[in-house]
Order: C-alpha cells, then structure tokens, then sequence
C-alpha cells in the first residue's frame, strides 16, 4: 500500500506506521477542511456585506412624476372640454347650413322656373328681353 503524506510517498510497514500515517491524514484533512471552511465564511460575509440595491425602489420621484402628469392632464380638461363643445357647436352649424344652403337652392330654383315662365308668356317687353338675353340670364 502506498500513501501520500505531505507530498512524500512512503510504505507501511507495520502497524504503528499505519497508525501514525493514518492520524497525519486525518489531521491534515481536518486542517485542510477548515481551512475550506474558513474559505468559504470568507467569502459568504464579502458577499452579505458588499452594497446591494435597495429592495425598495424609491416611490417619492415616481409619486411626483405622477402628482405632475395629473396636474397637466387637470389643466387640459377644461381645455378639452371646450375643444369638444366648439366642435358640436361647429357640426351644429354646418349642418344648420347645410340645410340653408339647400332650401336657398330650392328657392333659387323656384324662382329660376317662375323667371322662365314670365319671359316666355310675354310678360316682358321686346327690349326687357333683349336685354334679358344680353345679360345671359337666358339662353
């Protein structure tokens, strides 16, 4: 049987060599697992103890960002309100004129035909049509 002790190798020979050779392992795997031991508690506290980012994330900035963003939406709601009473008022009127626009058609076209009918039934004189025809209100 070969063992390794501090990097030399040596064989038993007897049973007290055995002995002591086994006591010098388990004594310098003892050292050596603390020494792990150590090594890893070293390295547990660095991490515990280096500077993490709060958990928490700062609430007060967004709290006045939003504080801000509903001050700006509250000033344009009137604004907003006004745009849209404006634009059912327009729409309103469009179609009030529309609606003008059309009898004022009707009308003109009444008219027009009346007009037709007077010029040809005589009403006029030879000269009230002649200048009727010059000014191109008939053809």
């Amino acid at each position: 049987m070969v063992i390794i002790i501090t990097g030399r190798e040596s064989k038993v020979t007897n049973r007290a060599e055995y002995k002591e050779a086994l006591s010098a392992i388990d004594r310098n795997t003892r050292i050596c697992l603390l020494h792990l031991e150590k090594t890893i508690d070293d390295k547990f506290k660095t991490v515990l103890t280096t500077r993490r980012p709060d958990s928490k994330p700062d609430l007060s900035s967004i709290e006045a960002k939003l504080d801000s963003l509903q001050k700006q939406i509250d000033g344009l709601r009137p604004k907003l309100d006004a745009a849209y009473e404006l634009v059912k008022n327009h729409d309103e009127r469009e179609k009030y004129l529309e609606k003008l626009v059309k009898k004022a058609d009707e009308m003109l076209e009444g008219m027009k035909e009346h007009f037709e009918e007077l010029y040809k039934s005589g009403y006029y004189t030879k000269e009230q049509k002649r200048k009727i025809r010059k000014e191109g209100l008939i053809k």
